[in-house]
């Protein structure tokens, strides 16, 4: 939608301070994320690479982990999932909202909306095993990163792309009607 929108394809660099809080812990790394969009501004697609210079093979689709020595990969690919699925969750969808009272307004997962498995992009997940030093065993959290990177590169990407329209957008989640009033605010329009 934003390219649709814009009339020129989308492309993000991080170029600003603001990436530098999940680049995975100022690591030097690329992330490249493609987001696709109904008219009406519903994401309806993300496509995200990470590439990092961890040696020879430095491309890696979508996710990569250093988790330190892993004792069951099952387990870590799950926590890697689970945490992309948290951080897109942050960034897209999930949000407590109250009414003049003070009550939540969303009182089931379903209005919450926390993100399903169905809704969930298509992973193919790395981990790289590096010991840490001075740690019994040389273990190491798994999953923490695509809680914070996942938001971070969305919020970017969508930023980028609205930067010639003046649009700044920080709060999440980021729903298609923030995006959508942020455009028309600044495109001079009521949003409908």
């Amino acid at each position: 939608m934003l390219a649709l929108l814009l009339g020129r394809p989308v492309k993000f660099v991080a170029t600003r301070h603001e990436s530098f809080l999940s680049d995975i812990h100022a690591r030097e790394q690329r992330i490249d994320v493609e987001v696709a969009a109904e008219a009406d501004g519903t994401l309806t697609a993300i496509r995200a690479a990470i590439t990092a210079p961890v040696g020879p093979c430095s491309a890696f689709p979508l996710a990569v982990d250093d988790c330190g020595n892993i004792v069951n990969p099952a387990l870590v690919e799950g926590q890697i999932a689970g945490g992309i699925a948290q951080g897109l969750g942050g960034a897209l969808s999930e949000w407590c909202v109250y009414d003049e009272a003070g009550q939540p307004l969303a009182t089931t997962l379903m209005e919450y909306a926390l993100p399903t498995a169905e809704a969930m992009p298509a992973m193919e997940l790395h981990s790289l095993e590096s010991p840490a030093p001075g740690l019994p065993g040389g273990f190491k959290g798994a999953g923490e990163a695509g809680t914070t990177g996942a938001p971070a590169a969305i919020l970017n990407a969508v930023n980028d792309a609205l930067h010639p329209l003046g649009v700044m957008l920080t709060d999440q989640p980021l729903t298609p009607e923030r995006v959508w009033r942020a455009i028309s605010a600044a495109r001079g329009r009521p949003a409908r």
